[in-house]
């Protein structure tokens, strides 16, 4: 009997934690520089792994050059960037230095700008009239809530 229950909560225990493994996505390090508000510099940033938890620190390079080493934040002030900087950034995991991120170069108005395309080639008004029309939309009448058709 003992035995069963043991096979029992071994078999629970299993399966919930083949469950509660976390799903994420391939992102790269996400690596930007931007102006620094002082006017003087850059402020580069980068994005911290879901998978970094404990003992992660971050080097950060400069034309090749190392000028920060050991920072646990995911940010720095260089105060001697320039407009042609190029930036890149590896973690050290329990002091092991990992891969560098790709080089970028200072955003300099500030901001990343992707130009959109319009959309040849389909009635677009026909797409979203037929395609719009199929989704219910829920309205609220006096705390009742009914489902329409728009």
């Amino acid at each position: 009997m003992n035995r069963k229950l043991l096979s029992i909560a071994l078999l629970l225990t299993i399966a919930t934690i083949s469950f509660a493994q976390r799903t994420t996505d391939r992102l790269d390090r996400g690596l930007v520089a931007v102006p620094s508000n002082s006017g003087s510099g850059n402020l580069v940033s980068w994005r911290v792994f879901g998978e970094e938890y404990y003992d992660v620190t971050y080097n950060l390079y400069c034309d090749g050059t190392q000028i920060a080493k050991n920072l646990s934040a995911s940010n720095y002030t260089h105060t001697n960037g320039t407009a042609t900087s190029k930036y890149q950034v590896a973690a050290v995991v329990r002091g092991t230095e990992q891969a560098k991120c790709d080089v970028v170069t200072r955003w300099n108005n500030g901001m990343l700008t992707i130009p959109v395309q319009k959309i040849t080639g389909r009635d677009v008004e026909l797409f979203a009239q037929r395609h719009l029309a199929r989704r219910p939309r829920r309205r609220w009448h006096r705390g009742v809530h009914r489902e329409t058709s728009v």
